[in-house]
């Protein structure tokens, strides 16, 4: 779920987002109606913990993907961050 960093509210920028994502990540991810939520999608395994596995790589790589640095621009944020 995308959030304001300031309020906690949704932040409607998944479709900013899902064009930054690198390829290997970005055909696992969609947009969720709503446009403040990824869809992350696994591949077909034969085992339950091969499909926890696989899941909690992609969490992670679009939990880092999706946060803002005070040194980059980001959907979610209206301006950059003080130092």
């Amino acid at each position: 779920m995308l959030l304001h960093s300031s309020d906690y509210a949704l932040a409607p920028w998944v479709d900013s987002i899902l064009p930054t994502l690198p390829v290997h990540l970005a055909d696992h991810v969609d947009a969720e109606t709503h446009s403040s939520a990824l869809e992350l999608r696994t591949g077909v395994h034969d085992g339950v913990s091969a499909a926890i596995d696989e899941l909690a790589t992609l969490r992670g790589g679009a939990s880092r993907r999706s946060r803002c640095t005070c040194t980059s621009p980001c959907p979610t944020r209206r301006t950059r961050c003080a130092r």
